[in-house]
């Protein structure tokens, strides 16, 4: 029985099925893959939390509890800070920077997805719906988004004072994934599967081979370094073990 038993945590430990969470809100792990940032839905508002998934005590909110809600969060333990995107009413976003200490700034408003805005422009789509995407080490953010049909626009900004450090504009006539490299570049690539960009904040866009993966698009996300995934489950936070190439980096 003992011999079965281990068997069956092998198998479940070698899992490659990426676990949703059952509240439908999200769950990342820090950059550095020691706690995990995620979001609970309480009377129809949101309150983010964090906590070490082992320890229940060490859960802790962050920030006011929120009315809307969040799509998406990315957390960047070392430096204190989270980016939280949150749902905005006619489907746009809103994209804040949130303090460990419970300080906010907004950095950005959408007033409505690019795919609507581009619907009557089938021979120029949108290339990519707005993100802020941390670097790897979180220093930088890619405020990246289709502000006109075919094109796309990369603004660079200090996540420590969000001065804007690099801006490029790029047309393209398909869509596209935004995303980091774990080499530390910004890449741009196309869903034909073929052509892609790479670009700095020093640096503008040049081509470069297809990455290996889009996803995660940065080091903070659901699925560590080592494997281990982080969903909320029943409200509190489970752990289980997928396939670590499935992690930032394809590592």
């Amino acid at each position: 029985m003992r011999w079965l038993f281990a068997i069956l945590l092998i198998l479940q430990g070698c899992s490659t099925v990426v676990k949703e969470s059952s509240t439908g809100t999200p769950a990342v792990w820090a950059n550095d893959d020691s706690a995990v940032a995620f979001v609970l839905p309480e009377k129809s508002k949101y309150q983010i939390y964090i906590q070490i998934p082992d320890n229940l005590q060490s859960r802790q909110p962050v920030g006011d509890v929120r009315d809307l809600p969040v799509k998406n969060i990315f957390f960047i333990k070392g430096l204190d800070y989270l980016i939280v995107e949150t749902t905005l009413p006619e489907g746009g976003s809103k994209f804040d920077k949130l303090s460990l200490n419970g300080k906010e700034i907004t950095i950005l408003e959408t007033k409505m997805p690019a795919a609507k805005l581009c619907k009557d422009k089938p021979n120029k789509p949108p290339v990519v719906e707005q993100s802020i995407i941390p670097s790897p080490n979180g220093r930088i953010l890619a405020n990246v988004g289709s502000q006109g049909c075919g094109e796309v626009t990369i603004d660079f900004l200090q996540a420590s004072d969000l001065m804007s450090v690099g801006n490029y504009n790029l047309e393209l006539n398909q869509p596209a994934t935004a995303t980091w490299r774990n080499d530390g570049f910004f890449v741009l690539a196309s869903d034909d599967g073929k052509t892609a960009w790479q670009t700095l904040a020093n640096q503008a866009p040049i081509s470069t081979s297809y990455p290996k993966c889009l996803k995660p698009v940065t080091s903070s996300s659901s699925i560590a370094s080592d494997g281990r995934q982080a969903f909320v489950s029943e409200n509190n936070i489970s752990v289980e073990f997928t396939d670590k190439s499935m992690a930032f980096g394809c590592q």
